[in-house]
């Protein structure tokens, strides 16, 4: 959603390509898309690395988060547009793609990692969390985020300019990065799309969760609402449904759909019909880095949010203003069932959310922001030439 919203934002200030490697399911679709939209695109398309590959990569060092998004092909054919054509500017998106810097430097533009996330402050916040598989689990996690921080880290300094979504991630990045200045550039929405319709609620009440069901920070934090919250919830409002919208692999999630309470319908073309029917959106994640898309579309379509303060975390967003925010299984219930019982308030929250994001999280406003850094990063190179 990041990089479509800048890319679309982008359009209209550069002369844009994009390089994808497509290994995902949908991306043959996606890829399409986007040329729809008039984006040139190359996509790399080709299976998974196998266990194996992956594996010997892992042995050798590298994370198993860049380890899986190693390709010959990408970087072959990265190293031939580079030498046929002259860009100004080469941004990374994510860490895994930022590696192909390392793996084939060259002078001669400026070269930009857009973050998206801190992924070792992420890998280790999991980590915490997680008790699956015990000891050993608990050292290949310990293992991943050393070998995500030395990367990220590696990475970020041969940038000539590295962009964050938040003054909290541009923190964190600053100070393992001796002499790193991050750039804040904020996530956004489409607000011609997303819009308010207040007299959309299902007449049933109901509270929705919306993101990839294969991403481990989704994943935890949706069975710890099925299993802690909800609960609770419905013994407060009976005929409470937790609906469960989002593409990716659901059988990290499947037994949640035996809960009493819960549906889910999978991988939607829209979600913003789903958001007007429900009472409340539920954010209610205990891992994150970046900032959560799903919020910033839940507050541009007018939708009350119950979340923690990881989950808005890096957002201007103020618990009781725009949103509710609640850290334990007591408290988030308790916003729910509040919500529930409260329209004006689900209405109150919905329409200061939606002036949040009309005032600071336009696409528009992000396209300005980077195209500004890339003039800047370009005249330092101009002045260091000289």
């Amino acid at each position: 959603m990041r990089i479509l919203g800048l890319l679309d934002a982008l359009a209209g200030r550069c002369d844009v390509d994009v390089l994808s490697l497509a290994r995902e399911e949908g991306d043959r679709e996606a890829v399409a898309a986007l040329r729809m939209r008039g984006h040139e695109v190359e996509g790399i398309f080709e299976e998974r690395p196998s266990a194996f590959a992956t594996a010997r990569e892992v042995a050798r060092g590298s994370s198993l988060y860049l380890a899986k998004y190693r390709s010959a092909a990408f970087a072959i054919s990265l190293a031939a547009r580079l030498e046929r054509s002259h860009y100004d500017v080469i941004q990374c998106e994510y860490p895994y793609t930022g590696q192909y810097r390392l793996l084939a430097p060259r002078a001669g533009s400026t070269w930009v990692l857009d973050a998206h996330n801190v992924e070792y402050a992420l890998s280790r916040q999991l980590g915490r969390l997680s008790r699956q598989g015990g000891f050993v689990y608990q050292l290949y996690a310990r293992r991943e985020t050393a070998a995500r921080r030395r990367e990220e880290v590696a990475i970020c300094r041969v940038m000539d300019g590295v962009v964050t979504v938040s003054n909290t991630d541009r923190a964190a990045l600053a100070q393992d990065v001796p002499g790193l200045d991050p750039a804040v550039v904020p996530n956004g929405v489409d607000l011609t799309r997303l819009t308010p319709n207040e007299g959309r609620e299902s007449g049933r009440p109901s509270g929705i969760f919306i993101g990839k069901l294969d991403y481990r920070p989704n994943v935890d934090g949706l069975r710890w609402f099925a299993r802690a919250v909800l609960p609770q919830i419905l013994k407060e409002v009976p005929d409470f449904k937790l609906v469960v919208v989002g593409s990716g692999d659901p059988r990290h999630v499947h037994s949640l759909g035996r809960h009493p309470g819960v549906r889910f319908v999978g991988r939607v073309g829209d979600v913003l019909p789903h958001l007007h029917e429900a009472w409340v959106v539920l954010a209610p994640l205990r891992a994150g880095s970046g900032t959560r898309l799903k919020i910033l579309e839940a507050l541009a379509a007018g939708r009350a949010v119950v979340t923690t303060a990881i989950g808005h975390e890096g957002l201007d967003s103020i618990s009781g203003e725009h949103l509710l925010v609640a850290d334990d299984a007591n408290s988030f219930a308790g916003s729910v069932v509040r919500l529930c019982r409260d329209r004006e308030l689900r209405l109150r929250l919905g329409r200061a959310g939606r002036a949040l994001v009309e005032r600071s999280y336009g696409w528009d406003r992000a396209g300005e922001t980077l195209v500004s850094l890339y003039e800047e990063l370009l005249e330092r190179t101009v002045t260091t030439a000289r």
